[in-house]
């Protein structure tokens, strides 16, 4: 699946050091991921040491990262 990124998210994946490759495994392959009341899936994934937070939602085949951070 597609997953496109939004201007917000792009600037906080250079801002926090986060890889495009850590934000694709965080929400294809997700340690946890729950759909919020508003249609945006929280997904968490552990890496290095560190839980990766990714707030997306599924749009016409693809998914949209709306932002992502480090808990």
């Amino acid at each position: 699946m597609k997953i496109q990124y939004s201007p917000h998210a792009k600037k906080r994946l250079k801002q926090r050091g986060i890889t495009k490759d850590q934000a694709r495994l965080a929400v294809l392959n997700s340690d946890y991921a729950q759909q919020t009341d508003r249609n945006r899936i929280i997904a968490r994934k552990k890496l290095n040491g560190k839980t990766l937070e990714i707030i997306y939602v599924k749009e016409n085949g693809k998914i949209i990262v709306i932002t992502l951070y480090y808990l």
